[in-house]
């Protein structure tokens, strides 16, 4: 049962299968930021193509052509420049889709430190993340999730947080830590 918008959503520190419980299953921290995969790449793409009106009048007028006498020119007349068309961005979604796979490999794949049960820390990749991890980032490093603020070795508990790649402001956001935890200096 997933919570409503007036329960309150709890999560388990150091807990991933009390998590995965009540969640229903393991949820991925991975960035997924492409639009096709091998499987969709066709059908989807034919269909945002064909979303465009122009496409749609020319594959009608093609169809005329190829399949009826009412044509005075060539049966590829139109038929041909319109494959011409759609390979070509066929072949530019292609490979600016596989930019954005490979953007999201690098992503995914980047370091964070993570506290284990009994304070040890082990490095794990981004995409393996899992809710109710407890991370640890050090000063000047990026981090691949929201987070609560447990601690910080800043006065009172504070951070400052630059967000201008999720939002481009270049101003810091400072956040607090939380009260009951906010006193503990280490992992």
């Amino acid at each position: 049962v997933s919570p409503t918008m007036t329960e309150p959503r709890q999560s388990h520190c150091n807990a991933p299968d009390k998590n995965a419980a009540v969640l229903g299953g393991q949820v991925s921290n991975q960035v997924t930021t492409a639009k096709y995969t091998a499987v969709t790449f066709l059908p989807k793409n034919l269909s945002e193509q064909f979303s465009r009106l122009a496409n749609v009048y020319f594959l009608f007028i093609s169809c005329l052509q190829l399949f009826t006498s009412l044509s005075p020119t060539s049966k590829y007349s139109t038929a041909g420049p319109l494959a011409l068309v759609l390979l070509i961005n066929m072949l530019r979604e292609m490979y600016e889709d596989q930019a954005r796979h490979k953007a999201d490999d690098e992503v995914n794949a980047r370091k964070v430190e993570v506290v284990r049960s009994g304070g040890q820390t082990e490095e794990v990749q981004w995409r393996q993340l899992r809710l109710g991890d407890i991370v640890q980032v050090k000063s000047n490093n990026e981090f691949p999730a929201d987070l609560v603020l447990l601690s910080s070795s800043g006065d009172q508990g504070m951070c400052y947080i630059d967000t201008c790649n999720l939002d481009g402001e270049t101003n810091l956001k400072i956040h607090n830590a939380l009260s009951a935890t906010s006193h503990l200096p280490s992992p």
